[in-house]
């Protein structure tokens, strides 16, 4: 812990931008790593005690766990998944997409890196001479990694379970996600870690744990829905990869080449918007203006989105920004260009692919003294549980925050909606626009005062 290596993610917010419209969103990956670290330490002991001589279980394994808990979020860049999901594809394109790049497979060089720059001796006699390596494994396990030791897959399942997606890691996230958002958390975690036992060298839950499965997955979409992807920090997110952009061109390509090397990728943290805001070259004065309207909160404006209907989902094509201006009618002065708009093609899921549910991969047991592992189909469990397991919708934002740019925007969105999928199947869901930034003081209403029943101040997780 006591490397630069990690010390450097405390520079890293866990939810990137969220914090500037949700302010308790401040907390950062170092803490999320501590407790990854230690959730899957109690995951470990819990499931040793159980069963630990059948399944031939060592405690250099719980060195391993915990290790890879603690080191797991070592290969993410600045702001969170804006980094790998927006910056690098529109920096790198082509050459990023078939790289195979990912911030789990950076997480395992960064420890590598780790390692022999801080002379960390990893040979000691209680933790196995391939310590590194099996850390290195845990970390990459849900994406890809090397195959588990024979009887020991199930260590793969604590930390990044490829199989299902129920971990450790998604307990801490989500748990410490809503607490610092200001949300519920319907999930029971402690339940889950309690009634674990390991059937068939995968981890399974009690059959009387289903729900709070099922529970898991709905706060991990709501908080997608809620947070990961609310418009204002979708917008600011935008502006800050359109800065990042911009700064990276004229720095040669010194942020995205950052990914190719360990030493180099330990220097990028959130710390870089400061570095270009008070830089001195003057090729950095575009992405300067963007981040100055951001601190005064003249934001890209959010315009318009529809929900892709359920019977479409299967097979649907991102819309382009092209596809919007393509369809403008005319009335802006000097058009519109595809430049002048985003289109965020979102998707929510439950954290499978194609839209499956993944309970349907996850397995269950009777009681304590089972040896017995079944599926529980969602038919058997509740009929509010939901068909379809994804959804998608198409949002549109203006660049510009001018009225005029974001009206145009609209209705050349409008427009290729009427054209192409016919509107009122598709249920256009719009916003009115403001017609100004900011109102006029005399016309804010004011905050209500101690004798008026109020509290006299906001809440601090408002959202802003």
């Amino acid at each position: 812990m006591d490397t630069p290596q990690f010390q450097r993610l405390r520079d890293l917010k866990q939810l990137g931008l969220t914090y500037l419209v949700f302010p308790g969103a401040s907390h950062n990956r170092f803490e999320h790593s501590l407790g990854t670290a230690h959730l899957a330490s109690s995951v470990f002991m819990h499931l040793y005690r159980l069963q630990g001589l059948e399944l031939g279980a060592e405690k250099r394994d719980g060195a391993a766990v915990t290790l890879a808990g603690l080191c797991h979020d070592l290969g993410h860049g600045p702001f969170s998944h804006v980094f790998d999901s927006e910056f690098l594809p529109r920096r790198l394109g082509a050459s990023y997409a078939s790289s195979g790049w990912s911030h789990e497979e950076m997480g395992a060089q960064m420890l590598d890196h780790l390692v022999d720059e801080n002379y960390v001796d990893c040979t000691g006699e209680d933790n196995g001479p391939d310590l590194l390596a099996r850390v290195k494994a845990l970390i990459t396990s849900g994406h890809g990694g090397p195959p588990p030791a024979a009887g020991k897959g199930w260590l793969q399942e604590i930390v990044a379970n490829g199989r299902n997606s129920v971990d450790v890691d998604k307990f801490d996230y989500l748990a410490r996600d809503c607490q610092n958002c200001g949300l519920k958390n319907s999930a029971d975690f402690g339940r889950l870690q309690l009634y674990m036992k390991v059937l068939g060298d995968e981890i399974c839950f009690k059959a009387s744990e289903v729900l709070n499965v099922y529970e898991l997955f709905h706060t991990r979409a709501s908080l997608h829905q809620r947070v990961y992807t609310h418009r204002k920090a979708k917008a600011i997110e935008y502006m800050v990869v359109d800065a990042l952009t911009q700064a990276d061109a004229a720095w040669g390509g010194e942020i995205s080449s950052a990914i190719w090397k360990a030493a180099d990728f330990t220097r990028l943290d959130d710390t870089i918007l400061k570095r270009i805001e008070w830089s001195a070259e003057p090729e950095l004065a575009g992405a300067q203006a963007l981040l100055r309207r951001l601190r005064r909160r003249e934001l890209y404006r959010y315009v318009n989105e529809f929900s892709v209907p359920v019977g479409r989902l299967q097979g649907w094509k991102d819309v382009t920004p092209a596809d919007v201006t393509g369809c403008q009618d005319g009335s802006l002065a000097g058009g519109l260009r595809p430049e002048d708009v985003i289109v965020h093609n979102l998707k929510v899921d439950y954290a499978m692919s194609r839209g499956r549910n993944p309970v349907d991969c996850v397995h269950f047991y009777q009681d304590y003294g089972s040896s017995d592992k079944f599926p529980i189909p969602k038919e058997k469990v509740s009929s509010l549980i939901p068909d379809v397991f994804q959804e998608r919708k198409v949002r549109v934002f203006a660049r510009s925050d001018d009225p005029a740019v974001a009206a145009a925007v609209e209705a050349a969105f409008l427009a290729y909606q009427r054209r192409e999928y016919n509107c009122e199947t598709l249920g256009i869901h719009r916003t009115p626009l403001k017609q100004g930034r900011k109102r006029a003081a005399s016309d804010a209403p004011s905050l209500p005062s101690v004798s008026e029943g109020g509290s006299g101040r906001p809440s601090a997780q408002r959202r802003v």
